[in-house]
């Protein structure tokens, strides 16, 4: 896996996840192997409760830390402000840059 792009958006039918799914169609014509996480298809849930800190990390850490440790570049695709407001970005692992896209 050289990409790991990263969607969230609650509806399958979204811009968002048309944009993911679109970048990852394009890395695998350009030849490269992406992996596409989708946050809802997984059901994270971004609330960390004093049980689960408990625990830490749970099941599911050391493979996504796994995947993200081995990816040459980490694509996060959702809804709303992120990046100065925008809803796309690119971390590239070689230089720890970032490109915003949308």
């Amino acid at each position: 896996m050289d990409h790991v792009i990263v969607v969230a958006h609650p509806r399958r039918d979204s811009f968002t996840v048309a944009l993911a799914a679109a970048c990852a169609d394009e890395l695998e014509r350009l030849g490269h192997r992406p992996q596409l996480r989708d946050l809802y298809a997984l059901k994270f849930n971004p609330v960390l409760t004093a049980q689960e800190l408990g625990d830490f990390p749970g099941p599911g850490a050391h493979r996504s830390a796994r995947i993200a440790r081995t990816a040459r570049s980490l694509v996060t695709i959702r809804t709303g402000a992120g990046l100065e407001g925008r809803g796309a970005g690119v971390a590239n692992r070689r230089d720890h840059g970032g490109v915003l896209l949308g």
